[in-house]
């Protein structure tokens, strides 16, 4: 009887034992890292080595010091590093002029002005050079000519190809991220601090100079590092108005030499990349803990009063209304009746609906029929939007997982792990990303089959790669939960999977569906991820501009490019929308 209870009470300790070591936290923990090392690390880690494999020494030696190396890496990286440097500047200058105006200046039109200077990096980044291209192209390659060129006025070449439109219409994309990151912090400087500046007068430009700019120069860093990051790995606009005239960044380059078989040369010029935006966000990250604290917020009120600009006012918003019309409303024009032209970029033919809704006619774009008439179109547009709702839906869940364990697990070294392993994705730039994703999953892997050409992989990729957004959602919400709520559904006996379901996803369903539509945004609107992966079997919106406008077919590739910039504006407003609904204070009286 004796051994029967003792035996009884070893059975039971031993379930408590693997109860308390293998709690639905526990096994969560384990699932978020095996899913990270599956998909973040090891295609990072397969990457580096495949650049060893098959004589993968020579891929090296190519790429750095043989007789090609040149023209294969070392001019693309100076093309690079040149683009990176002035858009980033340029796109400061110019995100931090419009940010001065409209949140610290009594400048007529501010709202206008503000909500124009928001739309150009809501759109995808092939529009402003698809618009740059149908009104600059000159007919230095012979065919299509743009607008210009048609009304009988000469396009140097200088301004029609190569480096100068490249960052011109890179710095257009890229000044309105620069606006909200800077114009956010500038709307956090306390009136007093330029109040008491004016009562010992200082003039407006010395406020500007000597307050404002020393307050938001942490912000200013940030963007001017996370611009260059970006722009350096920015595929559109090279590919766009430099591949045609043989003016190769690093972007274009890893494309063309993955295209081509090169693999090895693509692979290493990958691992560039990621190694520069690496060390680039590390830097920022440095520079975040060494800068000097400047506290404008404090628990007294204070109210805004905006620098008056007097005689400069309307002046100054003659240039600001400039700056938006050609960067916004200028591009949306010309998209439009680019894609409405009989006659490519020439309205001396008058206007068509043909490309939007006409049926193939043979001696009209080879045959091919208006966008709505179209099924490769039909079928690229259904495929954008599942490969956005899918990966929205699942980034957002695995983000609302990382955001719990982040905050709530009792692990602090699983917690670690798994905040470093989903950020990874964030030093990885979108062309680079692919390329790893076709070294992992483009053979046979484990249990998963060669996935390269199937809508599977594009969803894997998707989902890795928006990590970083959806799991920074997922932490920012849940750590305004309190731990109260959960300590007292744990004490009733809710489990885990019960608790996200029941009161974590009701009160943060706001960020997260904000998070989802943002992952749906970056989805249905990327190029540079998606350029790698896709294949004549499946396509989707933005690929296929991209290949219209490589074959010529301007109308057909505008045309599209509108469609996925109505969806992307159209979705990033729903994201503010719901973020002011679940976050009502935002809201100002």
């Amino acid at each position: 009887m004796s051994t029967m209870t003792g035996n009884a009470d070893d059975n039971t300790s031993a379930k408590t034992w693997i109860k308390r070591r293998f709690s639905a936290t526990t096994v969560l923990e384990i699932v978020l890292v095996v899913y990270l090392i599956v998909f973040v690390v090891m295609p990072l880690i397969s990457l580096i080595l495949s650049t060893f494999e098959n004589k993968g020494v020579d891929s090296w030696i190519a790429v750095f010091s043989s007789n090609i190396a040149k023209n294969l890496f070392w001019i693309p990286f100076k093309n690079t590093l040149i683009i990176g440097i002035v858009v980033s500047i340029g796109a400061i200058l110019l995100g931090g002029f419009m940010a001065w105006l409209v949140v610290m200046t009594d400048v007529p039109g501010r709202g206008f002005l503000g909500t124009l200077a928001s739309f150009p990096y809501m759109l995808p980044g092939f529009a402003i050079a698809l618009a740059w291209a149908s009104l600059f192209r000159n007919e230095r390659l012979g065919g299509i000519a743009g607008f210009l060129t048609n009304w009988g006025i000469t396009i140097p070449d200088w301004l029609a190809w190569g480096v100068i439109p490249i960052m011109i219409t890179m710095i257009f994309h890229y000044y309105s991220l620069a606006y909200n990151l800077i114009g956010a912090s500038m709307a956090s400087i306390n009136s007093e601090l330029v109040e008491a500046a004016e009562m010992t007068g200082a003039k407006r430009f010395g406020i500007l100079r000597q307050i404002i700019l020393p307050v938001v120069s942490p912000s200013i860093t940030s963007s001017l590092l996370l611009i260059f990051g970006t722009s350096i790995a920015n595929f559109a606009s090279p590919a766009l108005l430099g591949m045609p005239v043989r003016y190769y960044t690093l972007s274009t380059r890893l494309y063309g030499t993955i295209r081509t078989g090169q693999m090895g040369r693509g692979y290493i010029i990958a691992l560039v990349m990621i190694v520069a935006a690496t060390t680039l966000l590390l830097v920022n990250e440095k520079l975040k803990k060494s800068r000097v604290s400047f506290a404008t917020l404090t628990g007294k009120g204070s109210r805004q009063k905006r620098q008056s600009l007097g005689k400069w006012r309307w002046p100054c918003y003659c240039i600001a209304l400039l700056i938006v019309t050609v960067t916004t409303i200028l591009p949306g024009i010309t998209l439009f009746l680019a894609s409405i032209t009989r006659y490519t970029n020439s309205l001396r033919g008058g206007l068509t609906s043909h490309f939007w809704f006409g049926e193939s006619v043979a001696n009209i774009a080879d045959g091919i029929p208006g966008l709505f008439r179209n099924p490769e179109i039909i079928s690229a547009a259904k495929n954008s939007f599942l490969l956005g709702l899918i990966g929205g839906i699942i980034a957002v869940m695995l983000g609302l997982a990382i955001g719990y364990i982040t905050n709530k697990s009792q692990h602090r070294g699983m917690r670690s792990l798994i905040a470093i392993f989903s950020y990874i994705p964030m030093l990885i730039p979108s062309i680079a990303f692919g390329a790893i994703y076709i070294v992992q999953f483009g053979r046979p892997f484990g249990p998963f089959p060669a996935l390269y050409g199937t809508f599977a992989l594009l969803v894997l990729a998707g989902v890795a790669h928006t990590l970083p957004f959806a799991s920074q959602a997922g932490r920012a919400a849940l750590s305004q939960v309190s731990a109260e709520l959960e300590e007292a559904s744990v004490v009733v006996g809710a489990g885990l999977f019960k608790r996200l379901k029941d009161i974590y996803m009701p009160l943060v369903s706001g960020p997260l569906l904000s998070g989802a539509i943002n992952v749906f945004v970056k989805l249905a609107r990327d190029l540079s991820l998606m350029i790698m992966l896709v294949t004549p079997t499946i396509s989707l919106l933005s690929v296929k501009s991209f290949q219209y406008s490589s074959e010529g077919f301007a109308q057909l590739s505008n045309a599209v490019t509108l469609v996925v910039s109505v969806i992307s504006v159209s979705a990033t407003v729903l994201v503010h929308y719901f973020n002011r609904k679940s976050q009502p204070w935002l809201v100002k009286g």
